[in-house]
Order: structure tokens, then sequence, then C-alpha cells
């Protein structure tokens, strides 16, 4: 009898461990609310690309100064691939003051024609009428000038009009809670080898839902395929103030339900299409985009054997500059 309940307590440690390090969450939430509630599709002028300028923009101006960017998250050089899907948890973000911002993302780059598509969760205020709740987004950049868009209204992304697709603009709910209840969205973004636009998926069911995409021609028919692939949160606040949060606000070290994360990362290959399984990022590959480790975290890219690539992210309000 001793035996056996060695055995069960072993095996029980060993599903702990499990669930803590393949971030196994609750079902994926709804984006609630109407498109008619933001301010969509305004143009990011030069400067003004916000937290993606340092990542996807040479043409950062004498504006940009005026604001400190950070990031926290993972880089792959991804020759040829055509996309990548990631799990998101969402939080509720406090402290993000008006002219300030706080994200989530996945992206894809391709530095040979300088564009790259970016989608993911957001709090930034002067974007949504000082609302500060948490929004899906969609957006474009091209960084030989420092432009880009947000959403829809302008030329850019296209709504799939989809029944049950999320609009971006539209608020996340429900939330995930410290030490609570885990609640996460799934996103795709993948080349349709059919048409050669880009598509944004809500990725969590066995059947995706498309919510829209990005049409070739925005691209000038250039963007064929990713150079780098992107999972990473950042923030944006002006000089004068300090930094709001990122993700839960807690660092990434504290772990499950605690830190926010970016989970079951994969990445799509030339041959891609959609329902195809992904291939996974080579470890050795993937490279650290945090840049003030003093003040937001990431545990380290995990690869755990038969499990999903992962990693915790995040900090508290207060980075000074």
């Amino acid at each position: 009898m001793a035996y056996y309940k060695q055995k069960l307590a072993l095996v029980l440690v060993c599903l702990s461990l499990l669930h803590h390090n393949g971030i196994e969450g609750m079902k994926f939430v709804e984006v609630v609310g109407k498109q008619t509630e933001t301010k969509e599709g305004i143009p990011i002028e030069a400067g003004h690309m916000g937290i993606f300028s340092t990542l996807f923009s040479d043409a950062i101006t004498d504006q940009q100064s005026d604001y400190h960017i950070h990031h926290a998250g993972y880089m792959y050089p991804s020759f040829g691939y055509t996309g990548t899907r990631a799990r998101i948890s969402v939080w509720s973000i406090p402290n993000v003051n008006y002219n300030s911002e706080s994200s989530v993302f996945i992206a894809v780059l391709n530095e040979n024609t300088s564009y790259s598509m970016v989608a993911g969760f957001h709090v930034y205020p002067s974007l949504y009428s000082g609302s500060t709740d948490l929004r899906l987004f969609a957006a474009w950049t091209t960084k030989n000038n420092g432009m880009g868009c947000y959403s829809t209204a302008c030329q850019g992304f296209v709504l799939s009009n989809v029944s049950g697709a999320p609009v971006p603009g539209q608020k996340v709910a429900p939330l995930s809670t410290y030490d609570g209840k885990d609640y996460f969205v799934t996103l795709s973004i993948k080349k349709d080898l059919k048409t050669e636009d880009w598509s944004l998926y809500h990725d969590d069911n066995s059947n995706p839902i498309l919510i829209g995409w990005w049409p070739k021609a925005l691209f000038n028919n250039t963007f064929d395929y990713t150079t780098k692939i992107v999972w990473a949160a950042g923030v944006l606040y002006p000089k004068n103030e300090t930094s709001p949060t990122m993700g839960s606000g807690h660092a990434a070290t504290e772990g499950a339900n605690k830190a926010a994360y970016i989970s079951h990362i994969k990445v799509y290959d030339h041959s891609g299409y959609p329902g195809k399984p992904a291939s996974d990022p080579s470890d050795f590959k993937v490279q650290g985009l945090t840049d003030r480790y003093d003040c937001f975290s990431t545990d380290g890219f995990q690869l755990p054997q038969a499990r999903h690539n992962n990693f915790y992210y995040g900090g508290p309000p207060g980075c000074k500059n």
C-alpha cells in the first residue's frame, strides 16, 4: 500500500509540473461591444507608430523622442515562413494614462520590403476616446516612412463580416484575475496561399474564424513571406510620466495564474494553409527582445518536451525612463 501511495504522489507532482509549464488555461474569452464605440482606423503619422516603432521602423523622428518605448518578448528569424499562431492571456491593464499604451501582440515582418502586420490586445486611451478597456487590434506598418494604420477605417485591414467574428476595436471580456481564473484568446496571422492575402484568425476553435485580412495590394504585392516573427508585449509613455502596467502587472517569475503569458506558439512554413499543423520554432534561433529587465521581465522561451512553446512576461507600472 505504501508503494502505491508513493507512486500516486509522484504522479500528482508530475501533473502539477505539467500544468505549470504547459500554461493550460480556461476556454477562450469573448470579444464584445460595437465597432462604433471606437475611433477605428486612425492613421499613424510618421514618428507616431507607437510601441511598434522601435521594432519595425527605421524612421523615428524627433517627435518620437517625446516617448519611452519598452518591449518584453521574443523574435524568430524566419526566412520563408508564412505565419504564426499563439495563445495570449488577457488581463485588465490599469494605470494607463491618456497618452500611454500597453499592448501584447504577434507580428510578421518582411525586412526586404519594409512591411509588417501586427495583431493583439491593448489599452490605448487616446485611440478610444479615453477608454481604458482592453481591446482587440489589428495594424500594419512600413518602416520606409514610419507610416501605418490601426484597424479598418483607413486603407488596410479588411473585415471578413463572418458571423461570430470579433472586430478590431471591440472590448475583451472576461479577463484573467491574479491567482484566479485564466482567460486567453488564440490569434493567428497566416498567408492565404490561394489569394496571397494575409489573414487574421480567431484560432481557439477547431474551425478558426476569419476576422479579416490585409490585401496583398496593400504591400505592393511584395510581402510573399516573413523574415521575422515577433511575440511580445510593449509599453509606450511620455517622457514626463512613468510607464503603465505590462501584462498582469507582475513579474514573469511569478508564473501560472499570476503572470501574463504567450503560449502554444507555432510558425507556418511556406507550404502552410488554414488547418495545416504548424511547426515549432527552433529554440536556438529564438532571440530575446526584452530591453528593460529592471522594469519588465520574461522567464525564457520554453520548449518543454511534448508540451507547448511559451513564455511568461510582465511588470508593474512606474518605470521612469
